[in-house]
């Protein structure tokens, strides 16, 4: 370990040592040809980085910044204009200063750029500010293999390919699972949305055979650039920290959840010149709280402390393959007047692909806390914002999942008495759900701190020998942070019932949905 440290002590020492100065121009491109043409004016204003220090261009759109060897300098976009965006739609708005090109790894890392230009210009696009927009955010899409691209581009893919009402797309994490040849065809599969890309690094995205965490991000870093960086979108300032923290263990390959000192001043100087009328969205792989411990993950204080000026904050991960609402207060480190809100967002993969295959060849990607699979949809209106659940494959209005017994007797009611269980998918401590049986009262449900029961029947029948099921083995069932409950009324009659569920979710909205069931002597 004292080698490891000394190691990395030195790096970060030569790195600075060898840093130099790189200056150029930010530039309005007006024709997109990626070249400052004569009449072409400079952007005043404009933040450009290094990664951990961010300066602003001058009046004609000029500036300079310190930028170490081995680091990436990249443009923070105005809302008012666009990057410019490759074939697969990826943002081109860095430049990777690689002098002799990076680690030797066994995977592909950053090829040597040489000596630094004398200058380094970023085009951008002018477009126009819209500060009422929706973006589209999946959490793990986690391809392990081209079968597993194949369930992605026809299970989500295809759906959101048709609708082009979104400002971009962002995949928070795990986009292969250790597998880091599917960039490419994965990146041309999500091209088809025709909006630009953002992603984050996660823990299936690293090169496990670095010696340290500095290094353990070189290949994601040469297909998509920084993995710390920011943006802005209408009144909306967007932040992306990478928060997975590599052990340099290249046997158990172990990590922690967290930030460190890079990701934080990255932060802290990002936000000094952002306007506290913002909204500041900050987007990483790992939640904020642990799942396992439910403790705040490495350095979250003082992302928090960076984040207390601002009155209008909100944060989206991926990472757990479940779906949960935090609302987090003084005991998680956040002293603002208002609880801060961070929403994990599933997994686009679900339960990593697993579960039986439905008639089109698709498995059933339940995730463990009986959520099923599909994405986030952020809709921002100024500096507000409310955050829905898209089902994959399924309507828009499809928000919760109703259970009971399909045929209940009264005999079993009377005597062992029987549940209601409603998994609202977006559910919070704070959410009001209430059920009417027929024309009956108003009951308000208990939260239930348990595994979905439908979920805990169908992994049933996968250990069932008997049972001939195809796909993967799901994983085993998770106790469900978004699980309500009632017991049904003793005096149904036989025949059939209705039961009709109201949720009044964080943001105070209603939404309704039926379910039917039989009663039977």
């Amino acid at each position: 370990m004292r080698k490891l440290v000394l190691l990395m002590t030195a790096i970060v020492l030569v790195n600075y040592l060898s840093a130099q100065t790189a200056r150029g121009r930010v530039f309005e491109d007006g024709n997109r040809n990626g070249k400052c043409d004569m009449g072409e004016r400079g952007i005043a204003k404009v933040a450009v980085s290094n990664g951990v220090e961010v300066v602003l261009t001058d009046k004609k759109g000029a500036y300079s910044i310190n930028i170490p060897e081995n680091s990436i300098l990249f443009v923070i976009k105005p809302a008012e204009y666009q990057y410019p965006l490759n074939e697969m739609n990826l943002p081109q708005f860095c430049y990777r200063y690689y002098p002799g090109g990076g680690p030797k790894l066994s995977n592909p890392v950053i090829e040597a750029t040489g000596p630094l230009p004398a200058e380094i210009d970023f085009p951008l696009i002018p477009g126009k500010k819209n500060d009422n927009f929706r973006a589209v955010i999946l959490g793990d899409t986690q391809i392990g293999d081209l079968s597993d691209l194949d369930f992605l581009s026809r299970d989500i893919v295809a759906g959101l390919a048709v609708d082009q009402e979104f400002a971009f797309c962002t995949v928070l994490g795990d986009l292969v699972h250790d597998n880091f040849a599917l960039y490419e065809p994965l990146n041309r599969v999500m091209s088809a949305l025709d909006i630009p890309m953002h992603h984050v690094q996660g823990n299936h995205d690293q090169n496990y055979d670095a010696p340290g965490d500095k290094l353990a991000t070189e290949s994601f870093k040469q297909v998509y650039g920084p993995k710390n960086y920011a943006c802005n979108y209408g009144m909306v300032h967007v932040v992306v920290l990478d928060n997975i923290l590599y052990s340099g263990d290249t046997i158990r390959r172990s990590y922690v959840e967290g930030f460190d000192d890079e990701a934080v001043n990255f932060l802290i100087n990002d936000l000094k010149y952002v306007s506290s009328d913002k909204l500041v969205m900050i987007m990483t792989h790992a939640p904020f709280i642990n799942d396992f411990n439910q403790k705040p993950v490495v350095n979250l204080d003082k992302v928090l402390a960076t984040l207390e000026r601002f009155p209008h904050t909100f944060s989206i991960s991926g990472h757990n393959h479940t779906i949960s609402q935090y609302l987090l207060g003084k005991e998680q480190g956040w002293n603002g007047t208002v609880p801060y809100h961070h929403f994990v967002a599933g997994a686009a993969c679900g339960s990593w692909w697993s579960g039986a295959f439905d008639e089109s060849g698709i498995p059933d990607a339940t995730m463990t806390d009986g959520s099923p699979n599909g994405y986030a949809i952020v809709t921002f209106t100024g500096n507000s914002y409310s955050v829905d659940y898209q089902v994959a494959r399924r309507p828009a209005g499809y928000r919760m999942k109703i259970y009971t017994a399909p045929v209940t007797s009264r005999k079993s009611i009377a005597e062992e008495g029987n549940d209601l269980f409603v998994n609202f998918f977006t559910g919070s401590d704070n959410d009001l759900v209430t059920a009417r049986f027929d024309e009956g009262p108003e009951i308000i449900l208990n939260r239930a701190v348990q595994a979905d029961p439908e979920y805990v029947h169908n992994f049933q029948l996968w250990m069932n020998p008997e049972m001939k099921l195809n796909g993967r083995k799901p994983s085993r069932p998770a106790n469900c942070r978004h699980l309500w409950k009632t017991a049904m009324p003793p005096d149904l009659v036989t025949g059939m019932h209705k039961v009709e569920v109201t949720v009044t979710d964080v943001f105070g909205r209603k939404f309704m949905a039926l379910h039917f069931f039989r009663i039977s002597e």
